[in-house]
Formats: structure tokens, sequence, C-alpha cells
């Protein structure tokens, strides 16, 4: 069997969770796939949704379709023969296929003694299962964007690109994390405070001065809370109103969102775990893959974090404050539709602040629904926040 390099062909049997038809790409990324399936499991949006996935990996081939009876076992053997007529040095994939398919490939590969290969796409492991052996290269792994198109949507926007991790916004992001540690709720009291005066924002600056907005004390408090940390910069308080600027306008996205930082310490925590192969943040996308500009009503999730470890796709959604039971439902109708069955779901949560009873049956509904809760972020530093991410796969 030749080096990946030299690699021509792998043969595919194509599988209903579309992770199952890419898992050996990712090793041997230099070679085409033929895949070979039956038609209620090789639809069109699926082929479709294939097709993009590898454009997107700037792949020089394109990948092919071989339709067979599910049940047809010689059909099966002689679709994959009327490859290997053209290239006898291919490679066969039972990473994913159904029991049909699966005889057929043992078969094929005892009569032509061809290397039978399996991914586990939870360890990210790559087995050799039959045959001569054959060089085992590393894995090259995709990014969210890419798995967003392998389920069929596509990524439209993400709040990391205006939020890029430097010195000055982790510095930023630690300070305003420790206000949270000393009173949970401040970051969310901050948010809705700030929301209320943006008709009297313009760019970083805001100015209610003469214009008949009731300032409450809460929002006095909040304000001036703010100034004493550096985030704000206090021009004017009294009796006409406020006026104060933003420091920066990475500050300014920090602080009209309640949860916003939560979800860049939880990126920052992530990204310098150093095990994930993407990192995304605040994470928009697309359910088909067209983005509508005519008639713009479409089926849109939002995502607070995705990470990539390897092969493994690990959705995770960040509370600052309460923590309704909708939460987890919403977590899991993402992570399904664009990791399938093997999606990580978590939930980070500053704490749990229902009663004893309610907390307890949340836990048990995370527990039965497969999503690990991760609580009381707001005791944790950055650095155990980190360890604690490092642990998911």
């Amino acid at each position: 069997m030749e080096e990946q390099g030299h690699m021509k062909t792998i043969i595919e049997l194509f599988d209903s969770e579309q992770l199952n038809n890419i898992a050996l790409h990712l090793f041997f990324h230099e070679a085409r796939i033929v895949y070979i399936g039956s038609k209620n499991v090789m639809t069109k949006r699926r082929i479709r949704a294939l097709s993009r996935f590898f454009e997107s990996r700037g792949c020089s081939w394109t990948p092919e379709f071989i339709e067979v009876e599910r049940y047809d076992i010689p059909g099966i053997i002689s679709a994959a023969e009327s490859v290997l007529t053209g290239d006898p040095e291919c490679l066969l994939d039972i990473t994913g296929g159904d029991e049909p398919t699966l005889v057929a490939m043992g078969i094929l590969s005892e009569r032509h003694r061809i290397p039978l290969v399996q991914v586990n796409l939870r360890s990210g492991s790559l087995y050799q299962v039959f045959g001569s052996p054959v060089n085992l290269p590393m894995l090259v792994p995709m990014t969210v964007s890419q798995l967003a198109l392998l389920y069929g949507g596509c990524l439209i926007r993400s709040d990391d690109t205006e939020l890029a991790t430097t010195e000055l916004l982790r510095d930023d992001v630690r300070g305003l994390w420790r206000l949270c540690q000393y009173d949970r709720g401040f970051l969310n009291r901050a948010a809705a405070q700030l929301n209320l005066m943006a008709d009297y924002t313009n760019e970083l600056n805001v100015d209610t001065r003469g214009s008949g907005f009731q300032m409450t004390e809460s929002a006095r408090s909040v304000i001036k809370k703010l100034n004493r940390a550096g985030y704000l910069k206090m021009l004017y308080c009294g009796v006409e109103g406020l006026r104060f600027t933003y420091r920066s306008k990475e500050i300014k996205k920090l602080l009209n969102k309640g949860g916003m930082t939560l979800e860049v310490l939880t990126r920052i925590a992530a990204e310098d775990s150093g095990v994930f192969t993407d990192v995304r943040q605040g994470v928009v996308l697309d359910w088909d893959g067209v983005i509508e500009t005519q008639y713009p009503v479409e089926t849109r999730n939002e995502a607070d974090v995705i990470l990539l470890r390897g092969m493994t796709p690990i959705f995770i959604s960040c509370k600052s404050g309460s923590v309704k039971r909708e939460a987890l439902y919403e977590l899991e109708v993402v992570a399904e539709r664009f990791g399938g069955k093997y999606a990580e779901k978590v939930l980070i949560c500053s704490h749990l602040s229902g009663t004893t009873a309610a907390n307890a049956s949340l836990r048990r509904r995370a527990k039965d629904m497969g999503i690990t809760l991760i609580e009381n972020v707001c005791s944790m530093s950055l650095e155990e926040l980190s360890k604690e991410l490092s642990k998911l796969r």
C-alpha cells in the first residue's frame, strides 16, 4: 500500500451521519473519495453538503457517488470493483455504512486483499482492521465553519472576529469577571441599564443630559462602579443626567450584553487549554446554507461557544443569570443539527439560582439529555475553567 502522499482513492460507505463520511478524509486529505450508498441514505441534500465541505477544504478532486440497492450485496461488490479497476491501490473505510455494505466490504477486502480501516471519532484514532500495513498519517483537523457546511448550513458570523484575544482583552475580561465574582448579578444589571441608554449613545459616547431620561439610583450605582474600575470615563453626573464614554469598542460590546463576558472568558479558557483544534464564540449558524437577501426570513441558531477537539464538536451554552429548562432544549437543537450523534453538549453557568428542588430537577434533566453541567464558574479562575474544559471529549 502506498503512503499518504501517493494514496489515490478511498472507497467510503455512505452513512446518514455526516461525520462518518469525512472521518478518513481528515487523515488522507489528498486522496479522492468514492461513496457507495443507497438512495434513501445518500440524499441530494447530504451530497450537496459534502461537496461544499470538500470545496472549502481546497480539495483538487471532486467526490464521486455510486448509488446501489441497500440489500444487493453482489451489486455493492460490483460497484466497488468498478472503482478498483481504475485504481487497484484503494483503501476501504468501514467507519460508516450499514450491515449489507459492511458485509460486502468484508468480501471485497478478502477477495482483492484490500486494506480495511476504521476511524474512532470519539478518540480521533485511526485503526487498520485488515490487510497489509498502511502508513497511518496524522489528522488534519477541520474548522467550525467547515463543520457547519458539512451539515448543510453555514457560519454567518461570530463575535470572536470583533473581539480577538489580546493581552488587553484578557485583562479586561478577568477584571469584569472579578466584578461578577463579588456580585453575581452585576454584569446583567449593567447590561440592562446601559441598553436603556441606547437612544442617547453615539459610538462610544453616552449623554442623557436634557433628554428627560429618568436615571435610577441603581443605574447611577452601576455607572459609578464601572467608572471606578476604569471601563467607563464619567464626564458628568448630576441633576441633568449622565455623560460618560466607554473606554473602547471592545468594552462597550462586553458590557452591553450581560452574558458576553462569560462567553469570552470561556473562549479564552478553551484557547489556553491547548487541546482544541478550533474555538469560535458568539456563532450565528444558518440551517440551509443559503443566505436570503430578498426575503430574509430563514432559520438560524446561535451558539455561545463551539469547540472542536479533533473530530468531536462541542457546543457550549453560557448562562451568567438564571438557568431555565428551555436553555437545555435550545442547546440540544443546535448541537444535534450541526454535530449529529457525536456532538458534546455543555452548559456553563455562574450559578443555579432556583430552589433546591428546581436545581436538582434541572441537573437530572441535563443528565438525561447528555448535557454536561459546569456550575459555579463565578468561583473559578480563568485557569480553573480552562482545566475543566480540557476534560471535555
